[in-house]
């Protein structure tokens, strides 16, 4: 079975991740998402990358990654690398739906990709209260973060770091508290067309 899927929606290509229930990425979903973007690249006005209703991704396919020999483990990091660089110079607007979990939040944490984000693309933060987001993630059972007797407290304390570091770099705010997902996404489409 693929590990990666494409959906055609007319000049929108959809790639949804289908790598088991949590798409982590190991060797052959980095090889098999790779040729999926190149494929599509110059033929579609826009891309979107999807997970499943539970994932997005839970991340580095560890296990299986620690199985490699040097050579191999080598040969993986380089083509991720050249898979994460096609992504962020692909020449059509490029999003990410996630119904379910992502890892990854911290990533905005690193100058580096701060700089990536903001001179690649046009980052869209998604603006939403600590009251939301208990609603949002009150069942959740697979955020590490979140694993806590107090998770008020520790969103507030993720929103204090993270918050400034987002607004800074994002070219469109969206407040999405009590909204459905087509608005919200109305508004983000409407903005683009601004800029």
């Amino acid at each position: 079975m693929p590990t990666v899927m494409l959906e055609n929606h007319g000049p929108i290509a959809v790639i949804r991740l289908s790598n088991g229930v949590t798409n982590p990425i190991g060797k052959r979903f980095v090889e098999e998402l790779s040729a999926a973007i190149i494929d599509i690249k110059d033929q579609r006005k826009g891309l979107v990358l999807a997970g499943n209703t539970k994932f997005f991704s839970i991340g580095l396919d560890v296990p299986n990654l620690l199985l490699l020999g040097r050579d191999e483990m080598a040969d993986f990091w380089r083509r991720f690398e050249d898979l994460v660089l096609c992504v962020y110079t692909l020449p059509i607007p490029t999003a990410c739906a996630m119904a379910g979990h992502a890892t990854g939040g911290g990533a905005i944490l690193l100058p580096v990709n701060r700089e990536r984000l903001a001179a690649r693309g046009t980052v869209v933060f998604l603006d939403t209260t600590i009251d939301q987001q208990l609603a949002r993630t009150r069942r959740s059972q697979h955020r590490p973060l979140l694993a806590t007797d107090d998770r008020r407290a520790k969103l507030e304390e993720l929103m204090r770091v993270r918050d400034p570091l987002y607004r800074s770099i994002a070219k469109i705010t969206v407040r999405t508290d009590g909204r459905a997902a087509a608005a919200v996404a109305g508004d983000i489409e409407k903005a683009l067309g601004n800029l």
